[in-house]
């Protein structure tokens, strides 16, 4: 749900505060969530945060920067057809309406939707003149972290624009090993089996992404969240632990020490490993 947000600039930036830290969130993962299913916890509490704050003022927002030539992409993975779908959130912007506005929101909750936590999302499209219902998750199941279409990260040196082109790769997760006891029940060893496949998963598409930019010259920024206790998982929600990581990214960026080259990154974990 960050990306609108990070997309649209500083203006925002009250509106993602509330969001992230306003306590809403707490609702994800509490024992209140927990159905019978598709998923453990059900979807209402992550679709209500979603729509509390990605309103008609945010769609017109995103349209106006995609007029000007910006884009915003949001990756999800459609289970149907074990594939990757990439969606132009500023075309689905400029088509305006209730129904440009369901879409919009239903991309970003089914690209934060983990599997067998949340339930998957289920999203009307049109294909070949049909009517159908395709079921969408998070992005990450398939590749967590997109910079250019798969083809592209795999194939040898394109010509692009001659000016310098910059990338800026934020990652959802700690990438070092948090060691630490995992309590004996379901649902915590559950979350914690998702962190670490989460965190391997980034590891590796961060090495590719890293190689891709090496080959054609790209300068490649990272940041990723700091292993701190205080902080907790990346799957607990209680307002206390978001306020911690929130102000402790804005410390970071302040400072001018928040992004790091992968190197640098992956050289800590392996250190550490």
């Amino acid at each position: 749900m960050i990306a609108p947000f990070a997309f649209l600039g500083s203006d925002w930036d009250d509106r993602l505060t509330a969001a992230y830290c306003g306590g809403q969130a707490s609702d994800l993962l509490s024992l209140g969530a927990l159905r019978p299913g598709p998923s453990l916890f059900g979807g209402e509490a992550l679709a209500g945060l979603v729509s509390r704050y990605v309103d008609e003022p945010i769609l017109a927002a995103v349209r106006e920067a995609h007029l000007s030539g910006r884009r915003l992409f949001v990756a999800t993975a459609n289970l149907d057809t074990e594939s990757t779908s990439i969606w132009d959130m500023g075309a689905i912007a400029s088509e305006g309406g209730e129904a440009a506005l369901a879409l919009f929101i239903d991309v970003l909750v089914a690209s934060a939707s983990l599997p067998g936590l949340f339930p998957p999302r289920m999203i009307t499209v049109e294909s070949g003149g049909k009517i159908c219902e395709e079921m969408h998750v998070d992005g990450g199941t398939i590749s967590p972290m997109f910079v250019v279409p798969e083809p592209f990260l795999l194939s040898s040196a394109r010509d692009w624009p001659e000016a310098s082109i910059e990338v800026y790769a934020l990652v959802n997760t700690t990438l070092e090993a948090d060691s630490r006891a995992t309590p004996m029940s379901a649902i915590p060893i559950l979350i914690r089996s998702f962190e670490m496949m989460l965190r391997a998963s980034y590891r590796n598409a961060l090495r590719s992404v890293a190689a891709f930019c090496e080959i054609n010259d790209f300068a490649l920024h990272t940041a990723s969240i700091p292993t701190d206790r205080s902080m907790g998982s990346m799957l607990r929600f209680e307002p206390p632990v978001m306020a911690a990581m929130f102000r402790c990214g804005e410390q970071l960026a302040r400072d001018g020490v928040l992004w790091s080259t992968a190197s640098q990154i992956l050289r800590r974990r392996s250190t550490r490993a």
